[in-house]
């Protein structure tokens, strides 16, 4: 079979490989569509010296696929068949392979639908992680909040905050293309976070009556995003880091902290009962099959396995207006 190699920090390949042996408590699927998160990207082009080559299949854990055999070996209340649709998230995330061996744990089912398009369904489980997000933060009803961040996680957030009813919602990002996508998606204002933070701070409270927002979320993880997220939220609000952070280690303004009493809150990694249709997960694929959030435009490009060298350069570069990039099989 065919899968990805990555021997060194950016340097993937497509080789030949032995199938993966079938192993108990486990299920083989034939991957239809994948899409590459930033986690994903990150790991290709910088992870540890040492770290290099990546086991074979790095690096996606976001997939869509056709049950082929499975290996129970006690009964569960929902079993996946053969020739079954299913999603698979993978803790080791090496579905960049033509065929996986996933364990029965990883594997979803997906809620009846019809038609629906397979390559938008991998895209659910980020979708699930911010409407999880979503559910523990205060009121927006009427509310301003700020989203530091538009690639595909920042874009999901604004369409989300702009359904729960928030009035001001302010988007921050270097890339132009980036902000006016999040201006169609509901933003009030965007921002290039080019600009000293203390000036957007200016701008926010120019536009929302001389106050900052209640609520602000972090979509990058980097130095320069916190530094603008802890200048935009406003006494007594909420600041939530989503993601994973691009530092062990970052800077962080603890005066704004004590000077106006705000909360910091991270993103966890569950999404709750996957198999449940009232869980963040299930709630995100049934919006997904449904077409109610605009996944297919984040979606902004598609490549073959054979090119996933090129898909994981452009994922990289964000050049090209690249939002989030899929992999077909």
């Amino acid at each position: 079979m065919k899968a990805t190699e990555v021997t060194a920090p950016g340097e993937v390949a497509v080789v030949d490989c032995p199938e993966p042996e079938m192993r108990d408590d486990h299920i083989r699927i034939t991957p239809i569509a994948a899409t590459l998160s930033g986690r994903n990207v990150r790991q290709v082009y910088d992870g540890r010296a040492d770290a290099y080559p990546l086991e074979k299949g790095a690096s996606a854990h976001e997939i869509v696929g056709k049950v082929e055999e499975t290996a129970y070996t006690s009964g569960q209340w929902r079993e996946a068949k053969p020739s079954e649709l299913v999603t698979a998230y993978l803790a080791n995330p090496t579905g960049l392979a033509e065929t996986l061996v996933v364990p029965q744990a990883q594997v979803y089912w997906l809620p009846p639908a019809e038609n629906p398009d397979l390559h938008l369904v991998p895209a659910a489980r980020q979708l699930g992680q911010i409407i999880e997000a979503c559910n523990t933060f205060p009121s927006v009803a009427t509310g301003a909040v700020a989203v530091v961040g538009q690639g595909a996680a920042g874009l999901l957030f604004v369409q989300l905050l702009a359904r729960l009813g928030a009035s001001t919602i302010v988007v921050v990002d270097p890339i132009a293309a980036r902000r006016e996508a999040g201006t169609r998606y509901g933003a009030t204002l965007a921002l290039d976070s080019g600009r000293p933070a203390s000036e957007l701070a200016g701008e926010v409270r120019g536009a929302n009556a001389g106050a900052l927002v209640e609520v602000v979320v972090d979509t990058v993880g980097s130095p320069e995003s916190l530094a603008i997220a802890t200048e935009l939220v406003e006494s007594e609000g909420l600041l939530h880091l989503f993601g994973d952070a691009r530092s062990a280690v970052m800077p962080f303004d603890i005066g704004s902290i004590t000077t106006r009493n705000y909360t910091v809150r991270a993103s966890g990694a569950g999404i709750g009962a996957v198999d449940s249709f009232w869980s963040p997960y299930g709630n995100a694929m049934n919006l997904v099959l449904r077409g109610e959030v605009g996944i297919a435009s984040l979606i902004t490009h598609r490549f073959a396995l054979a090119d996933a060298g090129r898909a994981f350069a452009l994922a990289n570069s964000g050049d090209d207006g690249v939002l989030k990039v899929g992999i077909d099989y």
